[in-house]
Order: structure tokens, then sequence, then C-alpha cells
């Protein structure tokens, strides 16, 4: 299976615990995306999720996930997938940065069972969906600010 991976970032004016404290409280997730839904999770390596993703349509997709990594401060990182689709690691990775303030590392390294040309078409689309769920983390992150 092909590794694919997809990187964006983001940069909140909010100190790198403040940023944590969001991200790792799984029942906080929908108040600042409208992408994912972490439900019934076990927040600690090797526990398990279901990751609701919506799709548009009228149901979101449901994803079984394992945490692979939790560090405080540092980085939130599953794996998911399903049958067929192949999976990937998804992450949110932060850097406190020299003013105070934190990047957001946000992306997926995906295993795709030979995609090929086909993953062209959708990377672009799904590269656009992640930069605007790391966007949706700093506007929340700065309107708690205020």
């Amino acid at each position: 299976m092909a590794k694919r991976p997809i990187l964006t970032e983001t940069f909140i004016n909010r100190p790198v615990a403040d940023v944590w404290a969001v991200l790792s409280d799984p029942a906080r997730f929908g108040d600042w995306n409208d992408t994912f839904r972490l439900k019934n999770a076990d927040l600690r390596p090797g526990g398990k999720a279901t990751l609701q993703i919506a799709t548009g349509g009228p149901l979101p997709v449901n994803v079984p996930i394992t945490f692979q990594v939790v560090e405080p401060g540092r980085e939130l990182r599953w794996y998911g997938g399903m049958p067929l689709l192949g999976g990937g690691s998804h992450y949110f990775r932060l850097n406190e940065l020299p003013d105070g303030s934190t990047q957001v590392i946000h992306g997926e390294d995906f295993d795709v069972p030979g995609l090929g040309v086909i993953w062209d078409f959708v990377v672009a689309r799904i590269r656009e969906e992640y930069q605007r769920v790391a966007d949706q983390l700093r506007d929340y992150m700065h309107a708690q600010a205020e």
C-alpha cells in the first residue's frame, strides 16, 4: 500500500496549553469544527473511539479509530480506516513558538490501496478540508480569547 501524506498548518495566538485543552477534550470537537466528532473516546495510547465524519450527506461516516499518540501539549494522533478503502494516521501536532503562540500542524499519512491517479483527484479536496478544520480551530481559539 502506498503512503500518501497530507499536511496543513495554522498559527494560533494562544499558548500551547490552551490549544491542547481544546484538542484533548473529545466532547468539545463539535464546538470548534463541523467535520469531525469523537464519540466514546478513550483518550490514551491504544484507546479506542469512533470518529464521525460529516460528508455533506444526511448521515455521517463512522470510522473506528485507535489513538496512537496522546502527548499533552505536543501531539494527538489516531489511526483509523475502512476495509477496501485503506486508512490513515491522522494527527494534530503543536509547536510552541518564541512569542508564546502555537503552530498547529494538521495532517494524515494515508495508506491507500493502489489509488494512483484517482488519489490526485481527491487529495486537493482532502487537503482543503483539513486546512479548513485547522483554521476552524484557530478561529475558535481566537474567539475564546476575546
